[in-house]
């Protein structure tokens, strides 16, 4: 009995403690799960053991996610190669502006328009007077150019009067050349031929410019013996320029086809052309037509009277 009665009592004693351990293991489990529920904002925070927190696995990004941040990081990429190539077009403009400034400013003032001034026109005296001075510097120069520039602003072709300019200038020329040496007459001869080939002067107006000359060549070549001999190699390379013919000596003044021999002056003229203008009939017409008076009387024909000169 007594065996039986601890054997009894053992276990009771065995279901006692079972009974406390389930009451404090209910009582834990009720404590925890109003830990586990009373997470507010006033409540204190949880204390993670360091162990637990280190054993976490690493957090991952899915597919869409990881997509997502790629494409932002391209758009922010674009955004500064877009800023720093919009930062460098700027600078290429300011400079770009700079350079155009720094041209504006070093650049040469822009031409005014050209406004020529009306030429002066002179009187023939005055024409005269200056074409002397003008042969004069030439001479000496020899500058052609500025000589016969200088003759055209003379005799202004597009002025009204520049006929008679025209004929004063080639007067006063020609008076000037007689009484000079042969080179000279060949320089203002340059002027004349070169002023006739610019339509600065005309046939007509070289005819009259002679008169002149012809007029008192006779008065001239006292003092200047050698004064027919120039004029005639004037009006003969006239001629042979075609500026002027042969004809033109019967337009020439009445005093010199009176006194002036002009049946002969003519027969030289023609040497200084040449075999073709002596054996030229219309020529030896002229030389007839001049014939004076004594001179028929003295020439049956018009070959004598050139054999003679």
């Amino acid at each position: 009995q007594r065996g039986s009665g601890m054997a009894g009592g053992f276990s009771r004693t065995r279901s006692s403690n079972n009974m406390r351990r389930s009451t404090s293991s209910s009582s834990m489990s009720s404590k925890g799960s109003s830990r586990r529920f009373s997470g507010g904002r006033g409540s204190e925070p949880r204390n993670i053991p360091r162990n637990i927190e280190k054993s976490r696995p690493a957090r991952t990004f899915s597919g869409g996610a990881l997509a997502a941040l790629n494409e932002d990081n391209r758009k922010s990429m674009k955004k500064g190669k877009r800023s720093s190539g919009n930062l460098k077009n700027e600078k290429a403009s300011a400079n770009n502006t700079k350079t155009r400034n720094k041209n504006r400013s070093k650049s040469p003032p822009q031409p005014q328009a050209c406004t020529s001034k009306p030429l002066k026109i002179y009187t023939p005296n005055e024409c005269q007077e200056k074409t002397k001075n003008i042969l004069k510097e030439y001479f000496v120069g020899g500058d052609t150019d500025d000589a016969v520039l200088s003759i055209h602003e003379l005799i202004n072709p597009s002025a009204k009067g520049s006929n008679e300019r025209a004929s004063a200038v080639i007067e006063a020329g020609t008076l000037l050349v007689l009484e000079m040496k042969l080179s000279d007459v060949d320089k203002f001869l340059t002027v004349l031929i070169r002023s006739f080939k610019e339509d600065k002067i005309t046939s007509e107006t070289i005819q009259f410019g002679l008169c002149d000359p012809l007029e008192f060549l006779n008065d001239i070549a006292i003092d200047a013996p050698l004064a027919p001999v120039n004029l005639c190699r004037i009006i003969s390379m006239l001629i042979k320029e075609e500026l002027i013919g042969v004809d033109c000596l019967l337009k020439s003044p009445h005093e010199f086809k009176m006194y002036g021999n002009p049946a002969k002056f003519a027969c030289k003229i023609l040497k200084e052309l040449g075999e073709d203008a002596l054996k030229n009939e219309s020529n030896k017409n002229v030389v007839r037509e001049l014939m004076t008076e004594d001179d028929k009387s003295q020439f049956a024909s018009v070959d004598e009277i050139i054999n003679s000169v």
